[in-house]
């Protein structure tokens, strides 16, 4: 039987263009890996430690996936430190400029509070993170998720249904207070705290989600005077919404916050607070009010409180301020707010 002259022009096409391939794939997994290995170098310039076991690559034809060992990163004066158990990247070979992650195993990180060193163990049915960059080669955003989120440490141990991680950031960084310089947001479901840990209104989080968005250049060098020369520029964090199911208290809530000249948080908040009865009787007895005070706070709440037009439960609008170290609900203060520590 003979080949029509056709048949035999498309097979060969077909070689050429599967060896083509083959090259280009050949060609972008040494560019991953290099562009891996420039990013290491440069981490290390800063002061980074970073270690792992030799890549192993594989993926072909549709994906290049690099798998590195026992990774590692220690922080510049031993600040904090990760370590896991094997770190799994992925990249398509015709986009270099997004990254998918996988962290496999457990995973231990360490860093300094008040001076001494605390220890968190964290084991996940699955840790996934999406990196993007721009074309100049800056972060452009990263996506990390957590699925069944089980840590132990010096505070006891913790878990959590999920946990959603979202940084963005733009091309290039702001020159003004008032233009942003990276939004993120932050979401968590059946969030259990530790035993023993100071929560009122009971261990379980059913639900918290944050959207905050930082306005404001915040330069290198150390954490602690790029945060001070950022706060000093009028460096600010919107907060455009915010939400919490805990307990019978679903709170949801916009605002501003910044921090004072004690490194306190400061701000304003308008919020909707469903439930705020019997938030106020978890919080008399945990004794951070007053327990005499309750009733009559809960009367004159209730007065201001309004039914929804679509009915259920009546809906408390009130000014959630934060000042001179103070948490402020209405006129009720309900927590000490400490500095933050470095």
């Amino acid at each position: 039987m003979r080949i029509g002259k056709p048949l035999l022009i498309t097979a060969f096409a077909l070689v050429v263009v599967a060896g083509g391939y083959s090259a280009y794939w050949f060609y972008t997994k040494n560019v991953a890996l290099d562009r891996i290995a420039e990013w290491v170098s440069a981490r290390q310039l800063d002061g980074f430690r970073i270690g792992h076991e030799p890549p192993r690559v594989d993926g072909y034809p549709f994906s290049i996936r690099i798998v590195l060992g026992a990774p590692s990163v220690v922080a510049p004066g031993d600040a904090w430190h990760w370590q896991g158990t094997s770190l799994a990247l992925e990249a398509q070979p015709w986009n270099l400029y997004r990254y998918r992650l996988e962290s496999h195993g457990a995973q231990e990180i360490g860093f300094m509070l008040d001076g001494e060193p605390v220890r968190l163990a964290l084991e996940t049915a699955e840790t996934t993170a999406v990196a993007g960059f721009w074309t100049n080669g800056q972060l452009k955003s990263v996506s990390i998720l957590l699925r069944e989120l089980k840590g132990s440490g010096d505070s006891g141990a913790w878990q959590a249904a999920e946990v959603w991680i979202e940084v963005t950031q733009p091309e290039t960084p702001p020159v003004v207070h008032t233009e942003t310089a990276l939004t993120l947001s932050v979401s968590g479901a059946e969030v259990t705290l530790p035993e023993g840990h100071d929560a009122p209104l009971g261990r379980t989080i059913e639900s918290l989600r944050g959207d905050f968005r930082l306005l404001g250049a915040i330069g290198g060098g150390p954490i602690e005077a790029a945060l001070n020369t950022w706060r000093q520029a009028g460096g600010t964090v919107e907060v455009p919404w915010l939400r919490t199911v805990w307990n019978r208290v679903d709170l949801r809530a916009q605002g501003t916050l910044a921090l004072d000249e004690d490194w306190r948080p400061a701000g304003s908040f308008s919020a909707d607070i469903r439930g705020f009865a019997q938030g106020m009787d978890a919080l008399a007895a945990a004794n951070v009010i007053e327990p005499n005070s309750v009733t009559m706070a809960k009367i004159g709440l209730a007065l201001l409180a309004k039914k929804p037009p679509e009915g259920g439960e009546a809906v408390l609008t009130v000014p959630i301020t934060a000042q001179a170290g103070q948490l402020f609900v209405g006129p009720i203060r309900i927590a000490r707010l400490p500095p933050i520590q470095f």
